[in-house]
């Protein structure tokens, strides 16, 4: 374990964990040290009265550098700067009060995970351009649209667009996230989506997809194709009715319609060879008892 010791101008000394390739290793470093040190990991966790509004400049010399994470600060942009860090695998930016991303961002073409929760973000087309990152978690920011770049990330497996703030609700996502064909993992939370069409059908690897409290009436995309699906969560939405064919999505083992006004659930459903949980518990779902009661006697 190395220690890391850095000010920020007139703010008292900071004492933070920056994780080295030697764990028996221990000693104090000052920020200025670090670009004589072999640094693989920085995580850096502070009193937000006490932490600047930016990185300090050396850790842009620690070349080595393959996971930065600074949370609860009051880092405000990700500057052109971060394209220095050459090697970073890893970046973990939650709960700072980010408003820019610079686009020399997509610089970083050994970036894998990219966490920028809580943030104030409102664009993020300069991540679209990121090549290789197959993890992006992007939610409780001030997005409102998922714009056509989203297209890019042909690589990516976990997209979390989650948010909790209906103020802040993402109200258009482009059809280009159709294209994602690598993603596995889809999360919506917040939104406000109404319909989800064909693009979202045209996600032939994905294997959970959770869209709660966005305000959907209908699901217009179709099943069929998304044979590899196996957890479907549409908790907390406006749902009264499903008419597509679940009958070829045969590896889905968990749907979720909790709290969605439905009173019926369709046949092709119920008759899912791997379904283990249906969640419809709801005082808005009528029919949620006898329902149940049908797909227990199915098993």
């Amino acid at each position: 374990m190395i220690f890391l010791q850095f000010d920020c101008g007139n703010n008292p000394m900071n004492i933070s964990h920056a994780h080295s390739q030697n764990q028996e290793k221990k000693k104090f470093y000052t920020i200025k040290e670090l670009n004589h040190v072999d640094l693989s990991s920085v995580k850096i966790i502070s009193d937000h009265k006490y932490l600047c509004d930016h990185l300090p400049s050396q850790i842009y010399k620690t070349i080595n550098l393959r996971r930065l994470e600074i949370q609860m600060g009051e880092i405000n942009e990700i500057p052109d700067e971060i394209s220095n860090l050459l090697n970073l695998q890893e970046l973990y930016l939650q709960s700072n009060k980010i408003k820019q991303i610079s686009k020399e961002i997509s610089r970083l073409t050994r970036l894998k995970i990219l966490h920028l929760v809580d943030n104030r973000i409102k664009d993020i087309t300069p991540i679209c351009f990121i090549p290789n990152l197959l993890e992006l978690e992007i939610g409780r920011n001030e997005i409102s649209s998922i714009p056509d770049e989203i297209g890019n990330l042909r690589k990516i497996r976990k997209l979390d667009l989650g948010n909790i703030f209906f103020s802040n609700a993402i109200e258009h996502i482009s059809d280009q996230i159709g294209l994602l064909d690598n993603l596995e993992n889809l999360s919506i939370h917040g939104a406000r989506l109404n319909t989800l069409d064909k693009p979202f059908g045209n996600l032939k690897n994905l294997k959970r997809i959770s869209i709660r409290n966005s305000q959907v009436k209908e699901i217009g995309f179709i099943f069929t194709d998304l044979q590899n699906l196996e957890v479907l969560d549409f908790t907390n939405n406006d749902i009264s009715s499903i008419s597509l064919d679940f009958s070829k999505a045969i590896n889905i083992r968990s749907i979720y319609l909790d709290n969605n006004p439905i009173d019926k659930i369709p046949e092709s459903i119920l008759n899912l060879p791997k379904v283990e949980i249906i969640g419809i518990i709801t005082e808005r779902s009528f029919g949620s008892v006898s329902l149940w009661l049908s797909f227990i006697e199915k098993v």
